[in-house]
């Protein structure tokens, strides 16, 4: 983990980036305070792993009373 000031991290910034894309945390401080941090970024999900994540989040909404099209349709018919 790599501890710089703000001062120090203006003036390394390319630097303290690298050390983050190779994985390595940065904390940068403030009057001896930590104000922000660097953090590693996460690795992406394959294809399938998207796919999966989707069905699981949609699996936890509920299900819909009627369809959309009815629904749009009933909003429309009520306008003024």
């Amino acid at each position: 983990m790599h501890l710089c000031t703000e001062a120090e991290a203006r003036e390394r910034l390319p630097e303290l980036l690298d050390a983050s894309g190779r994985g390595e945390r940065v904390v940068i401080t403030r009057a001896g305070r930590a104000v922000a941090e660097l953090v590693p970024p996460q690795s992406k999900m394959t294809r399938a792993e998207s796919i999966a994540w989707i069905g699981r989040e949609l699996a936890d909404l509920p299900a819909a009373r009627e369809d959309s099209v009815a629904q749009l349709n009933a909003l429309r018919d009520e306008r003024p």
